[in-house]
C-alpha cells in the first residue's frame, strides 16, 4: 500500500489536477489494486479527515494512559502499541495526533501494521503540521529507514 502512498505523493507533485476521478484514474492506470487505492484512501482520510473532534481530543490531559480496545489489541501488533504509547508519554506527538495515528494504522492491512510503518505514517501526518514536529523528532523518526530501533 505504501506504493500507492509513494504514486500519489509523486502525482500531487506534478500535477495540479485534484479531483477524485483523476487521482483515482492515475492510480489504476499505474497499476494499483483497487482494494489497496481504498485501503490508502482510508488510511489518509484517518490521518487528515475532518471526522474527529479535535477540541475535545485536546483537552485530554497529557498525563492520561491511553487504553486500546479489544478490537485494536487485536489488530495492532504489541510493538506498535509500545510505540505509540512512547511517543504520547514522552510528548512527541499530542493525544489527538496519536488518535489520528492509530485510525490510520487500523486501515492497514495487516502485514503492513509495524512499528516502520508508524513512524511513517507518523512523519506524513506531522510533516502537515510543521509546529507540531521539532527537527529532533523528524530526525528519529526518518531513522526509520536507517534502524529498526523505536523513537526514544
Amino acid at each position: 500500500m505504501f506504493e500507492v502512498f509513494s504514486t500519489l505523493f509523486d502525482y500531487f507533485r506534478e500535477s495540479e489536477e485534484v479531483s477524485h476521478e483523476a487521482i483515482l484514474a492515475h492510480l489504476i492506470a499505474a497499476g494499483h489494486d483497487p482494494w489497496e487505492i481504498g485501503c490508502a484512501a482510508n488510511c489518509l482520510d484517518a490521518l487528515f479527515g475532518k471526522q474527529m473532534n479535535e477540541t475535545q481530543l485536546n483537552t485530554v490531559s497529557p498525563k492520561a494512559i491511553r487504553i486500546f480496545t479489544p478490537e485494536e489489541q487485536n489488530i495492532l501488533p504489541p510493538a506498535v502499541r509500545d510505540f505509540l504509547h512512547l511517543v504520547g508519554r514522552t510528548g512527541e506527538i499530542q493525544f489527538a495526533e496519536r488518535e489520528r495515528l492509530i485510525h490510520a494504522l487500523m486501515n492497514l492491512p495487516d502485514d503492513e501494521i509495524t512499528v516502520e510503518n508508524a513512524k511513517l505514517l507518523m512523519l506524513i501526518r506531522l510533516n502537515n503540521a510543521v509546529d507540531s514536529l521539532s527537527l529532533e523528532t523528524g530526525e528519529k523518526l526518518l531513522n526509520v529507514f536507517d534502524d529498526k530501533t523505536i523513537v526514544h
